[in-house]
């Protein structure tokens, strides 16, 4: 069985603003998932919720 991990709105406004107190720990999650081979998921309604104050081409859509 492949595991997987859904990311939210949240975890994206974490990993994408180095001044997020929180940042470090979001960018050694996605690290984590993605050096252990994790299938990332998000919504669409994550990814608009992100687009309000941010910009789609910022998202690691890539590797999702």
């Amino acid at each position: 069985m492949k595991l997987s991990v859904f990311l939210d709105t949240s975890f994206f406004v974490r990993l994408l603003n180095d001044e997020d107190p929180l940042h470090g720990n979001a960018k050694d999650y996605f690290r984590y998932f993605l050096e252990n081979e994790i299938v990332l998921k998000v919504s669409t309604i994550s990814i608009a919720e992100y687009c309000v104050r941010g910009k789609i081409d910022e998202l690691p859509l890539r590797h999702i």
